[in-house]
């Protein structure tokens, strides 16, 4: 059997009701599965969409792959792109978590 790996697509968002946040990772491991992990499970309750962009790259902030395959190391900024009923909540989250240091947490 041929598995052909395709890239994991970040979710389309109409730009102009699409919230912004930009952060940088802290933590000297980066943004690697705990943190991630983190980030996703502060994400849950929220029903819009959240789209991270790093380096180039941009993937779901929902997606535990879509976040690793970022790539995010320490010190690297990431724009976060959120767009729904409660895209500013979600960002404010996300915003705590950074100011936080996930790392840590």
């Amino acid at each position: 059997m041929n598995a052909v790996s395709e890239p994991i697509a970040a979710p389309k968002l109409a730009p102009g009701n699409t919230l912004r946040k930009r952060v940088t990772v802290k933590g000297r491991l980066g943004l690697h599965a705990r943190p991630a992990a983190l980030l996703i499970r502060a994400l849950r309750p929220f029903r819009c969409q959240v789209v991270v962009q790093g380096a180039g790259e941009s993937a779901n902030a929902k997606s535990i792959l879509g976040l690793l395959s970022l790539g995010a190391g320490c010190g690297a900024e990431l724009t976060f792109m959120a767009a729904g009923p409660d895209a500013l909540q979600a960002l404010r989250a996300i915003e705590r978590l950074f100011q936080n240091d996930l790392d840590q947490q």
